[in-house]
């Protein structure tokens, strides 16, 4: 019995101490960050991904991040410090943008402040250079995070594009097929939509800008050079939970954008 008591009060210790590093996560400021990409060690903050023209999946770096069960490394061209700032490069054989993930999640105070990037980008002349918030949350199953949202800026010469696009579970049905063993998941039926708004502001290729990015519950907010360039209310709350960047081009040339001063930080409260 004395055994089993000591056992307890370890349990609940255990449970106090997570309630307690819960709610200083809750309680204490929320952070953000700034990455200038001024020197290599970038590499150790950032994941690069996209997909090779075979369509292979294709992530990390070789000697830093792994890169995944099912790919191999992403490759040294996507991504590359030029001049002070950070080149992302699109080949157009490769049908997926390039990609570069923040290692770090937002914390998860970041949900009740918003969100606001800021960041210099300039755009080569068939380029975009995109900016993606993204995560997950539980529909339909409320244990389960099953639907995926992001929400995104596309910075093209031709103007600025908001998009949001949702994965969402409408339906869950038991395994039928008897081939598929005792432990089969259910069958589910997703469905998938894209909402979107766009400016024709036009963006001059081959120059600085200064982009501000604002995500807050519904609310989306994309101000360039000082200047609002578009508003969006979405019909649902925005996960914040992921952070990455993306160049993308016409698929006839190679695509080239750079970022710089890429920083992140919560939104006032008022």
């Amino acid at each position: 019995m004395k055994l089993l008591a000591e056992k307890g009060a370890v349990i609940a210790l255990l449970l106090a101490a997570a309630c307690l590093r819960l709610n200083a996560e809750e309680a204490a400021p929320v952070a953000g960050w700034t990455e200038a990409f001024d020197t290599d060690s970038w590499v150790e903050r950032w994941v690069p991904y996209g997909r090779l023209a075979d369509g292979t999946w294709a992530q990390g770096i070789e000697g830093h991040w792994p890169k995944g069960e099912k790919s191999i490394f992403a490759r040294p061209e996507w991504w590359q410090l030029e001049e002070g700032a950070i080149r992302g490069t699109n080949f157009p054989e490769e049908a997926h943008a390039a990609g570069l993930s923040r290692r770090d999640k937002f914390a998860r105070p970041f949900q009740q402040t918003g969100v606001r990037v800021r960041c210099r980008l300039r755009l080569g002349k068939v380029a975009t250079a995109r900016i993606r918030i993204g995560g997950t949350s539980p529909g339909i199953k409320p244990d389960e995070a099953t639907d995926n949202h992001v929400a995104v800026v596309d910075v093209r010469p031709a103007g600025i594009r908001f998009w949001n696009g949702n994965r969402v579970l409408v339906a869950e049905e038991p395994q039928t097929d008897p081939s598929a063993g005792m432990d089969a998941k259910p069958k589910r039926q997703f469905k998938n939509d894209v909402l979107e708004q766009v400016s024709d502001r036009p963006i001059a290729p081959l120059e600085w800008h200064d982009v501000l990015y604002e995500v807050k519950q519904q609310d989306i907010r994309v101000v360039v050079d000082g200047e609002e360039a578009l508003t969006y209310q979405l019909p649902h709350e925005q996960p914040i939970q992921t952070f990455s960047l993306e160049v993308d081009g016409d698929k006839r040339s190679v695509g080239k954008a750079w970022f710089d001063e890429v920083a992140v930080e919560p939104l006032p409260q008022e």
